[in-house]
């Protein structure tokens, strides 16, 4: 009976040793790839762990910057993410992915006013990543209070890929508060 006990505790012991180094193991990429798919998933833990796994072996991956910040800020961790997408843009990535992603985590950290100053003459290629970025903007100026500025950003945004829900709806909204109930 101990000799099966100790063939056991073995077993267990080995396996945990295989677990870890397969966990802890891997090239980034692939670590990235995994990180992928538990994105698109909607488990923005399990991303978590796999791209500050890739990023401690190459700390200079910027699209592991950006995959974290994204996940970072999917998981409600605004600030977090925030550090880790301004790195993904000194890395180099694409500002197009960024910037949205970025306006995102200031605004809900409550930056509007850094929001605005920052990015607000900022212009982007994909027009996507302009609508979100124009409507993260007018909602930074609704919350300051300034329904011209606002409206304006939300009709760049609308201008930049015509029925963008999130600015229709910020629209909407921004008109309601302004009592213009129609």
């Amino acid at each position: 009976m101990t000799h099966n006990l100790h063939r056991w505790t073995l077993a267990l012991a080995l396996s945990a040793t295989a677990l870890m180094a397969a966990c802890g193991g891997g090239d980034p990429q692939k670590l990235m790839a995994s990180a992928k798919e538990y994105l698109a998933k909607g488990d923005s833990k399990s991303a978590v762990i796999e791209l500050k796994t890739a990023l401690q072996k190459q700390p200079d991956l910027a699209e592991a910057r950006f995959l974290l910040g994204k996940a970072l800020l999917a998981g409600e961790e605004p600030v977090n993410a925030a550090v880790e997408l301004r790195k993904a843009l000194e890395l180099k990535h694409p500002r197009d992915a960024v910037l949205p992603e970025l306006a995102r985590a200031m605004l809900d950290q409550g930056q509007h006013k850094q929001l605005i100053t920052e990015f607000g003459g900022a212009s982007l290629d994909d027009k996507a990543a302009l609508a979100s970025l124009k409507t993260s903007l007018g909602l930074a100026h609704a919350r300051n209070g300034a329904n011209a500025e606002a409206m304006a950003a939300f009709k760049q945004a609308l201008d930049a890929t015509p029925g963008h829900v999130p600015a229709l709806t910020a629209m909407a909204r921004q008109l309601a508060i302004s009592g213009d109930r129609d």
